[in-house]
């Protein structure tokens, strides 16, 4: 079975060699709407890289971000404990607009409420009131943000001595900061200190920070409680700028439903998915894409297989204009050639909620050109609506889709395929 999204499953080789290399569509002065198009994959981050020893030894700073005004700030929540190595404050604070204010929704949509047995008896975020693709959730200033690689600090009899870590920590937070951390989740018992099991069980991906190769991780007092799903209804993203992260839906929840994040990457077959988890959390999925049996489960695995693949074909992705291009100028090609496999691509990956940013905004783009070139406005307005909710989801900002799809007509893409008709017929 083909990879690529360019043509139906079994395309004929004929419909293959009357694609052209036209790279865009002829320019048009009334042309005001720019239909977005694929993106580029994010630079690969480590996610621990280790420093020379001396500077483990002597260069670790426990400080707080924002830096605190004199006396103790009224809102501790506004606040990061982080464990940086010596320069990085600096450079953080160096940023232009360095933190830049935010808001969370009030009063919450959600609340911390008990998960029940299947989730180890632990609490996790339920939903008080309905919300929509691309809501924002919840946002917040983590309670600690460390590297992914940290030095073992010593005690004077040579031993590990973590309680140095937690030391820091509420020199630097507050007992009610302090509190909120360690009434998080351990999964990891008596294997790991208090300090060291909180951090590994729920720490969530923040990236890179100015001054440090490798990727650091944070634990937040809300966002944290939300349980794992590989079918997940919201997604974390992280904001530099403002130094927070945030949580948005995915798919529309209702209130009194509970709200799932993906904790490990959900393009894997399921027993790939289970064993990572068992290793890294201590437990054994079992949300609806894991509670699926029989040739259900096989389909699943299947699709988020094919869904990974195409993700990685970068070079694919970027030749949606090329493509679109040379089929709505060619009219011996099928008129639904680039479309039905699009929206294949784009019901598997909502169906099993494996969504690639980079494949999702190709299959957008692919999919608002094509019915652009056909003159189906609805078709235009419905994924452009779409596609901004989801890009919402990932990024808090609508990508450009919603002036897409209020006012179809005025791409270049608009009609392309009818007015090659008209041409064919004139001459």
């Amino acid at each position: 079975m083909k990879r690529g999204f360019l043509v139906s499953p079994e395309p004929r080789k004929s419909d293959c060699e009357l694609l052209g290399n036209i790279s865009a569509p002829p320019k048009r002065p009334r042309a005001l709407v720019q239909i977005p198009g694929h993106k580029e994959p994010p630079p690969e981050l480590l996610h621990a890289v280790p420093i020379d020893e001396a500077t483990a030894r002597h260069g670790v700073v426990t400080t707080k971000i924002p830096p605190a005004a004199p006396g103790w700030a009224p809102d501790p929540d506004m606040y990061t404990c982080v464990m940086i190595f010596k320069g990085m404050k600096e450079k953080l604070l160096a940023l232009p607009g360095f933190p830049t204010p935010f808001f969370t929704p009030t009063p919450p949509v959600y609340a911390i409420k008990p998960a029940g047995k299947r989730y180890g008896g632990g609490f996790g975020l339920v939903a008080t009131a309905d919300i929509n693709v691309g809501d924002l959730i919840v946002r917040e200033r983590a309670i600690i943000i460390c590297p992914g690689w940290m030095p073992i600090p010593r005690g004077q009899d040579g031993k590990a001595d973590l309680g140095m870590y937690t030391t820091a920590m509420e020199f630097q937070l507050g007992p009610e900061r302090m509190a909120g951390y360690f009434a998080l989740s351990n999964c990891f018992g008596k294997q790991k200190s208090a300090f060291h099991g909180i951090m590994d069980t729920n720490s969530l991906p923040i990236g890179g920070l100015p001054g440090y190769t490798g990727g650091c991780g944070g634990v937040f007092k809300e966002i944290s409680r939300a349980n794992h799903s590989c079918r997940p209804n919201a997604i974390y993203s992280w904001d530099l700028v403002s130094f927070t992260g945030q949580l948005r839906a995915l798919q529309p929840i209702k209130a009194g439903e509970q709200i799932f994040l993906a904790y490990l990457s959900s393009d894997a077959p399921r027993a790939a998915r289970q064993a990572e988890m068992l290793s890294k959390y201590r437990f054994t999925c079992r949300c609806a894409a894991c509670s699926l049996s029989g040739s259900y489960a096989q389909y699943s695995d299947l699709r988020r297989t094919l869904i990974a693949l195409q993700a990685n074909a970068t070079a694919e992705l970027r030749k949606t204009d090329a493509d679109v291009a040379a089929w709505a100028m060619n009219t011996a090609l099928p008129d639904r050639m680039l479309i039905e496999p699009a929206e294949i691509w784009l019901n598997w990956m909502l169906g099993e909620r494996s969504m690639n940013p980079m494949l999702l905004a190709a299959v957008f783009s692919r999919l608002c050109k094509a019915y652009a070139a056909l003159g189906d406005e609805e078709a235009v307005k419905r994924y452009a609506t779409q596609a901004a909710a989801l890009e919402k989801a990932f990024t808090g900002s609508d990508g450009g889709w919603l002036v897409v799809a209020s006012a179809p007509r005025d791409s270049a893409w608009w009609g392309l395929r009818q007015i090659t008709r008209e041409d064919e017929h004139r001459s």
